[in-house]
Formats: structure tokens, sequence, C-alpha cells
């Protein structure tokens, strides 16, 4: 069994993106913002972490804000100040939303070439249709995790448990343009673990945590675990402590797998990379591909 090391591959997308902004013209400098409504503090918290990342990769960083009260209009009138400007070329809406605030209303008003994160209906729409512009960051980074580890799906068997818009659907697009022959589980699939049992790779992304057991998946399957859970337990001295765990009970299932990515440092670290990849790519595409054509891989 070989883990994935997230880490390591999104150093090496890191090296490349350096690379890239390197070669652009003087003057020129990728533009991140990120949109934060409220103060949730899983989404503060993956804000700080954008932010740290842009700005060590040698990206121009925005930090937008609006507070819980905010309405749709508000949130709007944000956005489009956002779109509006030249320095800007990736916009990052930080999910929850205010109650009474819908995604689809949010992520409607950003221009398809800003949305870094690929949930525009244009850009999900190119994804059915195979011609990809932007693609949503955490299905990439799955496929990027696959082709660390050398699996070529063309003619394996995918199954992909979860059936979300961010993951569960993207991914399983990108696994057939790949000639992967893909299912797709979700809460009301019966006898789930038929299916998963007969999986070259699985594919969890459930948001339960240890969902995936070792019983579940094939001798040499390959796991990339997407699920990132808050789990309390007592050490041994009664001390209540909390660690991330995974959709996929990981130690269980690395006696079985052939590789599996880990939770903390899998799919999460990659993702936060593929962001800056895909915002180099918004950028060459206001630019009218001057630059290069964007990259879809």
């Amino acid at each position: 069994m070989a883990f994935i090391d997230g880490k390591e591959i999104a150093a090496g997308i890191k090296e490349r993106v350096a690379a890239q902004i390197a070669a652009l013209p003087d003057g020129v400098v990728p533009g991140l913002a990120t949109l934060l409504v409220g103060d949730d503090y899983g989404a503060a918290q993956y804000r700080g972490q954008i932010e740290r990342l842009t700005t060590k990769s040698g990206f121009h960083y925005v930090d937008a804000r609006l507070p819980a009260t905010a309405t749709l209009g508000e949130i709007h009138a944000k956005l489009d100040r956002l779109t509006a400007d030249p320095a800007v070329h990736g916009i990052l809406p930080l999910r929850p939303f205010p109650d009474g605030v819908g995604d689809e209303a949010v992520i409607d008003r950003l221009p398809p070439e800003k949305d870094i994160d690929g949930f525009h209906p244009d850009n999900l729409g190119r994804l059915l249709l195979d011609a990809p512009r932007l693609i949503p960051s955490t299905a990439r980074a799955c496929l990027v995790a696959l082709d660390a580890a050398g699996v070529d799906l063309k003619g394996k068997e995918v199954v992909v448990v979860g059936r979300s818009a961010t993951v569960g659907k993207p991914v399983g697009l990108l696994c057939m343009a790949r000639h992967a022959t893909v299912t797709t589980l979700h809460s009301r699939t019966r006898d789930l673990a038929l299916h998963t049992r007969r999986a070259d790779v699985v594919i969890v992304a459930i948001g339960r945590p240890r969902f995936l057991t070792a019983e579940m998946i094939s001798d040499g399957a390959v796991v990339i675990d997407v699920g990132i859970n808050w789990e309390e337990y007592t050490d041994a001295d009664g001390n209540k402590k909390g660690r991330l765990v995974g959709d996929a009970d990981t130690d269980g299932c690395a006696a079985v797998a052939a590789a599996i990515t880990p939770v903390p440092g899998g799919v999460g670290a990659i993702t936060n990379a593929c962001l800056l990849e895909n915002t180099l790519a918004a950028l060459r595409l206001q630019d009218g591909g001057r630059r290069g054509r964007a990259d879809s891989r």
C-alpha cells in the first residue's frame, strides 16, 4: 500500500505555477479574491489558508468581506465590483452564505471566466460537453492524485460515493472523459458495498467520517478520500481532543488498498494548489489566450 502524498503533489504544482508567473510580462500579476460573508469558522479558516497560499506564491490577493446580515443584493454588488476589477482574475465565494441566500443565486452572478472553482453553470456545462475551461478544483484534484499514483483510468471501474455538484458529479464526468466506466452512488443506493467492492477506483465524497471501510473495497483498489470531517475523541488520559478524518477509514482501507489519499495531507492540499492554476487559466481566458492556452488538465 502507498499513501498518495497530497503535500508533495501540491508542491510540484506550486513550482509549475511559479515558473508560469515568472514567464508573464512585466507588471502582470495574477489576482485572486475571496468573498467571505459572515463569520463561519470553517469558511474563515479556509480564507486564511487561501490568503497565505496566494501571497506566498506571488499572487495579488483581495480579501472581500460582508457581514452575516448581508442581503443578496449586497452580495451581488460586491461580486460586481470584484468582476470589474482588472487586477482580479479569479473570484472564490466562500460557503456557507447567509440563511435565505442560495448558492445558485450567488454563483450565477460570477462571470464564468473568473469562476476559479468551476461551479458556474457555464463551466459545469462545458465539463458535460467534454469542452472544459475552468474545472471544479476538488474534482480536478482527484484526477491529479490519480495521475500521481500512475493510475490509467481507461477501461477501469470507478465508483464515486456522493453525487454533489461540487465533487461527485464533476469528478464522474472527468473520469468518463478518461474512458473509465463510472458508477455514482448516493444515500438512496441499495447495497452500496456491492458496488464499491467491484471498483478499481473508489472516490468517496459523502461527508460521513470513516464511512468507507476495508470490507467495502477490493484488494488492490485505489481510494481517493475527499472528506474532511472533525472527529472528537477522548485520549488515554481522559482528555477530550479533536482531529480531522476523512470519509474513509484510512487505517483499515490502507491494509487492503493499493494506494489511498490521507486526511489531512491528501486531496485538500492538491485542491488549494489547483486553485492557483485555475487562476492562471482564468487570467489567460480574460487575456484572450494571448498568454497561452488555458490549462484544462
